[in-house]
């Protein structure tokens, strides 16, 4: 009988762990201005909305412990997805305003995304040094990410139809 009894608890509080293992995490998102992003969208990497932030750009979410991506976007933004370190809990992050390329070919349109994509390690050292941030590095991974195979994606997608 005790045994059955320790067995039944041992079950119950296992599981309980299993549910519970989740971290919470900040953040604060600003433009390539410096002026706050309201209503942007943190996603996960299935792309479940996860919360938006406030008009000041400020949000609060918790994740469970294997989310490791984000997606964070607003409109009149491009899209960025972001790699969480483990430790990560206070994200701090810039959005760069989307444009419209017009009449350029894709290897420019990359060229002139990848020069302004550079230019966030910068902004985010004004933002530092302004008291915005209070980091000066940031505790996620950000890649560039080429428009070009989009593109050509489509256009073969609409060539076969």
């Amino acid at each position: 009988m005790k045994i059955s009894i320790l067995l039944l608890c041992s079950f119950l509080f296992s599981g309980s762990g299993i549910y519970g293992q989740t971290r919470v995490v900040y953040g604060k998102i600003l433009d390539e201005y410096l002026e706050t992003v309201g209503f942007a969208r943190i996603q996960s990497s299935d792309s479940t909305i996860l919360t938006k932030t406030d008009l000041q750009g400020k949000f609060k979410i918790e994740i469970p412990l294997e989310e490791t991506k984000l997606i964070i976007s607003g409109l009149g933004y491009e899209w960025t997805t972001i790699e969480l370190s483990k430790d990560c809990e206070n994200l701090e992050i810039i959005l760069l305003l989307s444009g419209t390329y017009d009449l350029m070919s894709f290897r420019k349109i990359d060229r002139l995304g990848k020069k302004r994509f550079k230019e966030l390690t910068y902004i985010r050292s004004e933002a530092f040094k302004k008291g915005i941030f209070s980091n000066m590095e940031p505790c996620y991974k950000q890649e560039f990410v080429p428009i070009k195979p989009r593109l050509e994606k489509n256009r073969k997608e609409r060539q076969n139809e």
